[in-house]
């Protein structure tokens, strides 16, 4: 069996078969090339192949968003209140751990766009960068270096550089709370078929 290789109106290449013939790609429906099997090469072969396996990803990529992969809307009074439990201090590990997917949609493990796309390894990237962050701020060294090794642990004295920088910086609310937004969002950028699927001039 050969291949027989077309070019749909929207000018992408579209794979049929034939006992008996071979028509190259591209080609327009007036000006076919007939080819013998035996003519066909094994590198025109691979880039029939090679084609159809673009048309297939463009067809995927240019779908629309839809509103099944929509994250759903943050609640403003939930944000508020978890900054000032953050501003506080006054909540465990485990306390901060669940409440981050509350306020920030897109983490949450069913209804979130990680969830949907099925990147649940880089939606928990996601809250270890926002949870670290958190306790680096409210200086908690115990609770950040819980999860960490003994011979990989990070050593007081460098905690004690990174608190120098904190101080520093004097971070209010409002930056923090953009910060953690960056990080909810930014594993994001690395689906090149999500940013593919929003409209050209969102992108």
């Amino acid at each position: 069996v050969t291949m027989c290789t077309l070019m749909n109106p929207s000018g992408f290449a579209r794979s049929a078969c034939t006992p008996s013939l071979f028509i190259s790609a591209p080609c327009s429906p007036s000006a076919l090339q007939m080819r013998s099997p035996s003519r066909v090469t094994s590198l025109e072969l691979l880039s029939l192949n090679a084609a159809r396996e673009v048309f297939a990803s463009m067809q995927q990529a240019t779908q629309p968003l839809t509103s099944e992969l929509e994250s759903p809307d943050a609640d403003v009074n939930d944000t508020h209140t978890f900054l000032q439990q953050l501003r506080d201090d006054d909540r465990t590990m485990g306390e901060i751990t669940s409440f981050i997917p509350q306020v920030f949609k897109e983490l949450d493990d069913n209804s979130g766009l990680y969830a949907k796309l099925l990147q649940l390894d880089e939606r928990n990237r996601a809250v270890c960068s926002m949870i670290s962050i958190v306790l680096l701020v409210k200086g908690r060294y115990n609770d950040f270096t819980a999860p960490q090794k003994n011979e990989r642990q990070l050593s007081p004295e460098k905690w004690d550089e990174w608190q120098a920088f904190a101080r520093w910086i004097d971070v209010t609310d409002e930056q923090l709370h953009a910060a953690l937004v960056f990080l909810a969002i930014r594993g994001l950028g690395k689906f090149k078929s999500l940013g593919k699927s929003l409209p050209a001039d969102s992108r």
